[in-house]
């Protein structure tokens, strides 16, 4: 298991360890206490005085106070009196104001019976008293599915863990010389898709969304603002992923398993990657299939106590394929030429690549799109170029140079390369921005409605996607590049928010990396989008944006800036 897998791990074992223990002195603590108090002995009392006090700062709204039922009672046991002051097993502040008031009303209730205003008494600590020994079902409910959230996400994680490592050691003693067979799903030449277990993820976040909408509901009842943010929130990722499980589910029951079968196993470098794929039923009317082999490379950065792992498609290519319907059902049959260029299938690491095969087809009413992992090696058949290397990319031609300078804004000024490189994450940007507007206009629709003022927690949450989405809208950088210095403008649209000067001993390396991807339905094609960041001595990083339509246009960007920052400085 490689540096982060252990790390998740251990994240993973944290989180649940820390979901038992809330669950334990929240939960099954608060439940056997109260259990235990209904064997105490009931004894008549005197109740001295009982009120809800209501807790506000100045600086907060009325939907922020805070209550608590105070009361003070007096009883006698073998001729010593006693004082308590303890009315419910979960005895804290709350919001829950009519929830109190009710309380409240029942003690008064409980003077004015027949029988008299009784508690229930500790027999061994006769100090020990408590009006209302039944369960507050609030804050056990509230810390229960709290609780939940990191027991489901840390022991499923932590699951997940050690069946991919439980994998790894049923294939550690296989023939080196054929390194197709050192891990699990390489072993065969019939590969399975990651169907499953993603209809399994999708389950986990419709059940981890759903107990975030009880929580909320709960947390804030006497709220309407602040509740009726939550749910709608919470319902609408909470169908979407019901709805996105409930489609995986009902393509799963129409296909089945859908295995692909290798041919040849394994796919070769320099060769042919090919193979079929069987549908459980016959589909006649089925349009023509989308097929796309790809080569992705995975890396894992460590930058001090901070680790990101990135991915990049560095090959791909994508087919056509019509179904043959059979006896057994469906066949789609696929064939690709890959280059001796490419690199080899790499068990996970710090550092590896993955050949992924991705079928797309309608059938049956149902959207089948499954990615199945495969294992591509350099074999005897394979036919390697001369120069075997990563990344290649082919020169810019003239055309393209002079629409990349004006879709850029580049300039060159004697030595110096001046450029306005746009922000990596625009989409994302206005994403966020979108729905920081939208929770703003529930809350302020709510609050108009019910005539209350808005939580100002809710506010700057919703308030806090607005700015997150507009920086990230509206960022983008001017560049200066000459000779052994680099100056970097930061703007939020037309505004000056940051300037930097690094000289070139102070730079590493000026990174490419793929900084965006997008999927059109039609016609069917992935989009990616390549941004630079400056790489410092110090392990910093700045982003420099750039959203390029191509590789080929970034590295050629970046070898621009690199031999102009390297040049000798002019006498």
């Amino acid at each position: 298991m490689n540096r982060l897998g252990r790390f998740s791990s251990v994240g993973g074992l944290t989180a649940l360890l820390i979901g038992v223990s809330l669950f334990h002195s929240f939960v099954l603590m608060p439940l056997q206490e109260s259990r235990q108090m209904q064997h105490w002995h009931i004894i008549p009392a005197e109740l001295l005085e009982a009120q809800v006090v209501r807790y506000q700062d100045e600086n907060e709204t009325a939907a922020e106070a805070m209550y608590k039922l105070t009361a003070r009672y007096a009883y006698k046991i073998n001729g010593q009196y006693y004082t308590g002051n303890r009315v419910i097993v979960a005895d804290s502040l709350g919001s829950n104001s009519s929830g109190y008031h009710e309380l409240l009303s029942e003690i008064h209730q409980l003077q004015q019976s027949p029988e008299g205003f009784r508690v229930r008494v500790n027999p061994e600590q006769p100090a020990q008293a408590i009006i209302f020994p039944r369960p507050d079902w609030t804050v056990p409910l509230m810390m229960g599915l709290f609780s939940s959230i990191f027991i489901l996400l840390g022991g499923g994680h932590l699951l997940y863990s050690l069946y991919q490592a439980f994998k790894q050691l049923r294939v550690s003693r296989a023939d080196p010389t054929r390194p197709w067979t050192t891990q699990a799903e390489w072993n065969s030449p019939t590969v399975y898709s990651n169907a499953k277990s993603r209809f399994g993820s999708l389950i986990l976040m419709a059940l981890i969304a759903a107990m975030f909408l009880s929580l909320g509901a709960i947390a804030f009842y006497d709220q309407l603002v602040i509740r009726l943010a939550f749910f709608i929130s919470a319902a609408v990722v909470t169908a979407l992923a019901g709805y996105k499980a409930w489609k995986e589910y009902r393509a799963w029951q129409i296909v089945g398993k859908a295995p692909v079968t290798l041919t040849p196993y394994p796919g070769v470098i320099g060769g042919s990657v090919g193979g079929s794929l069987r549908l459980s039923r016959q589909c006649k009317s089925a349009p023509p299939c989308h097929i796309t082999l790809e080569c992705i490379r995975y890396r894992t950065v460590y930058s001090g106590k901070n680790t990101r792992t990135e991915q990049e498609v560095i090959w791909a290519s994508q087919q056509r394929s019509a179904l043959t319907d059979d006896a057994e059902g469906s066949l789609i049959r696929f064939d690709f030429k890959v280059p001796g260029a490419c690199r080899p299938s790499t068990p996970p690491g710090d550092s590896y690549h993955k050949w992924v095969v991705n079928v797309r087809v309608e059938v049956a009413g149902v959207n089948f799109d499954r990615d199945y992992e495969i294992p591509v090696f350099i074999t005897d058949a394979s036919q390697l170029n001369e120069q075997f290397a990563e990344d290649q990319t082919e020169p810019l031609t003239l055309d393209e140079t002079v629409e990349l300078y004006d879709a850029l804004s580049i300039g060159n000024e004697g030595s110096g390369l001046s450029l306005k490189l746009k922000g990596a994450q625009v989409k994302t940007g206005w994403l966020l921005a979108a729905v920081g507007g939208l929770m703003m206009s529930v809350i302020g629709y709510a609050a108009f409605a019910s005539g209350t003022v808005p939580n100002t927690f809710v506010v700057l949450f919703s308030g806090a996607f607005i700015a997150a989405g507009g920086w990230l809208s509206g960022r983008h950088c001017y560049v200066r590049v000459t000779a052994q210095q680099c100056t970097v403008h930061v703007h939020w649209f037309s505004r000056l928010v940051r300037e930097c000067c690094f000289k070139a001993s102070e730079i590493s390396d000026i990174e490419v990396y793929r900084s965006s991807n997008s999927r059109s339905q039609w016609p069917q094609k992935r989009e990616y989008h390549f941004s630079l960041r400056l790489q410092l001595e110090s392990g910093q990083t700045l982003e420099l944006g750039g959203a390029l339509t191509s590789r080929d246009r970034a590295e050629y960007i970046r070898q621009e800036m690199l031999d102009i920052l390297e040049s000798e400085l002019d006498s």
